[in-house]
Formats: C-alpha cells, structure tokens, sequence
C-alpha cells in the first residue's frame, strides 16, 4: 500500500475485486460462463484459473472431509454447482483419493436441477442441489420484520 501508494478502500477493491478469477482469467467479474468459454476456445490465462478454481474447492473438500471425520455426501449448490457441468467435473474429478467418481453422462446434462452426478460405486455421492437464494433473502427479511 505504501509503495504504490494506495488507501485500504483502493486495496480492497484490488483484493477482492480485480484479483484472481478475474487477473488470472482475464474476464471482467471473473464470471465462470465466461472464463469457460474462453478456455473452451484454448485460453491458457481461463484454464488455469479454472484449474485453480477447482484445486482450492477440491482441497477444502478434503480438508473438511478429513476433519468432520467422512462426509454423507458433497453438494454442488449455487450459481456455478448448479449450472457448469464443467466446474463440477474439474473438482469431482480431483477427488479421487477420496473414493468420489463422476458420472460423466448426467454431469454433462445437469444444469439447475437436482441430480445425483456420482458415479456408481462412489464412495461419497455428489449431488446438483439447486437453490433460490433470492427467496430465502426475502423469506428471512419476511422473518426479521415480523
């Protein structure tokens, strides 16, 4: 901050704003329908931010997995868990230590409904949990005011 000169308001919006899905992939918001098609198209800079994407969810996976002592099962929620089939592949697909395998087919034709996208014989199922988190933001605005 000194050196470059830059406030702690400046440096936050470096952070977490302008920093790594974004730097890495060259996409403006780092959004993930965009880094994939770049990388689809054989950008370097959008398949190693994807690849770092999924390393750093597999690895949290594992960690979490090892301290709770075993997982029922992993869930692919939210905007990318719900919709990019190649996400969820590059992290299932690191999982492999932990007995997880990926059902390839149904991966490939999930988008935003519930499925179970584990192979058969996965030691934990993974599964396509769709949400509507502007109704529970509403539902939980409904219940703070009541």
């Amino acid at each position: 901050m000194a050196s470059e000169k830059k406030t702690p308001a400046e440096m936050d919006v470096i952070l977490n704003k302008q920093s790594g899905l974004q730097a890495v992939g060259g996409v403006k918001g780092g959004d993930c329908r965009d880094l994939c098609a770049k990388a689809a198209k054989g950008d370097k800079g959008a398949e190693l931010a994807l690849e770092m994407l999924a390393y750093r969810v597999a690895l949290y996976i594992g960690a979490y997995n090892t301290v709770i002592g075993g997982a029922d099962a992993i869930v692919m929620t939210g905007g990318i868990g719900e919709n990019s089939n190649d996400v969820r592949a590059r992290i299932v697909n690191r999982l492999g230590a932990l007995g997880v395998k990926l059902d390839k087919k149904t991966n490939d034709k999930t988008h935003g409904v519930v499925a179970v996208i584990s192979a058969k014989g996965s030691k934990i199922p993974v599964v396509v949990l769709p949400t509507n988190e502007e109704l529970m933001i509403a539902r939980d605005t409904v219940r703070v005011l009541a």
